[in-house]
């Protein structure tokens, strides 16, 4: 018995029966190559990028929830140790995630099943900082042994955070305007 390594060659021992049942009198050996490879979960998101267009920097804007789908086309289910979901970036703080409006079930949890995708929104905002543009990601990350490197999957997310417009009119007083009208025609200026 030899360790298996991700591609090798060695001997195989066969023993075999023949002539009604009765051993071989010695095991037949062969020689092959051999190559083992590991079955992995294989993480996607969709989709790749958002963009989420502008928002106002203040303690209560924030855009719309954006649906995001995490998939797994590999061939086993992701550990549920070692399977989550993260925002990272210079602006991480910016974007949440959350499950509202997402069915139980198609939620991302802690494992992800091969062939099987769940569910996650993310929002831009509230924000009180005004950056132009705000950037993070959107991570799926799998370990799938110990000391291993991650298989990951991202997104990237981008927004804009703009300060509030200030309109600064002058000229003549409200007697010099001429004119007539209702409310709903506003005067030229």
């Amino acid at each position: 018995n030899n360790a298996v390594t991700a591609q090798a060659s060695d001997n195989i021992s066969i023993a075999y029966n023949y002539n009604n049942g009765i051993p071989a009198p010695t095991p037949t050996t062969a020689g092959v190559d051999y190559k083992v490879t590991q079955s992995t979960a294989n993480l996607s998101i969709s989709p790749s990028s958002y963009d989420f267009g502008s928002i106002l920097a203040n303690s209560s804007d924030a855009s719309s929830n954006v649906l995001f789908t995490i998939s797994n086309s590999g061939d086993i289910a992701t550990d549920g140790s070692s399977f989550s979901t993260s925002v990272t970036g210079a602006n991480s703080t910016m974007f949440t995630t959350n499950t509202t409006g997402i069915t139980v079930g198609e939620e991302c949890g802690t494992s992800l099943a091969a062939g099987a995708s769940c569910k996650i929104n993310v929002q831009f905002g509230p924000t009180a900082e005004v950056v132009n543009p705000a950037t993070a990601d959107i991570n799926a990350i799998y370990v799938p042994y110990s000391g291993q490197s991650p298989i990951t999957a991202t997104s990237s997310l981008t927004g804009v955070s703009v300060g509030a417009a200030s309109i600064n009119i002058s000229g003549p007083s409200a007697s010099g305007f001429t004119g007539s009208g209702t409310s709903g025609t506003p005067y030229l200026v």
